[in-house]
């Protein structure tokens, strides 16, 4: 039986999620983790998302390939 390789992406996902008032959620947590990290060495990307109240950072790391 043959294994195939793992093509998904080196990724980290950060969740937070305040009942009811998710902007202090931007602006303490969100915003400045998305800030500090643009740039960092080994970071491909980084994309935040929100829902009904949580909020997502989607953290996207380069490849050694």
């Amino acid at each position: 039986m043959s294994k195939l390789p793992d093509r998904s992406k080196n990724q980290a996902l950060i969740y937070t999620e305040l009942g009811g008032n998710s902007k202090i959620i931007e602006d303490l947590i969100t915003y400045p983790l998305v800030s500090n990290l643009q740039g960092t060495p080994g970071i491909k990307s980084i994309r935040p998302s929100s829902v009904f109240g949580m909020r997502f950072i989607f953290v996207i790391f380069k490849d050694d390939d």
